[in-house]
């Protein structure tokens, strides 16, 4: 694989999404990094699915959204949709 792209196993996968009007929807994926310590989650809004069902995701586009999945349980769909649109800014850049 390139160096700015990750697999993403599917079952690493938390949710998937689209950012509402006011973040110009873009869709989003969010997933757990095995590879980091302590399994951080993370956002990508650049991504495709390949033939074996695991996704593809663009460093570029990505972001750590938080610590752990207990975290993630405490964040408002607005704060994720944030964030889906920061991950996008960045790898427009």
């Amino acid at each position: 694989m390139y160096r700015n792209y990750v697999t993403v196993k599917k079952e690493n996968i938390i949710t998937f999404g689209v950012t509402g009007e006011s973040f110009g929807k873009h869709r989003y994926i969010v997933y757990v990094r095995p590879k980091d310590i302590n399994w951080k989650v993370h956002i990508n809004a650049d991504f495709y699915e390949d033939d074996c069902g695991n996704y593809i995701c663009c460093l570029l586009y990505d972001r750590r959204l938080c610590r752990t999945i207990e975290e993630f349980g405490s964040i408002t769909a607005e704060e994720i949709e944030s964030q889906a649109y920061g991950a996008y800014m960045d790898g427009a850049r």
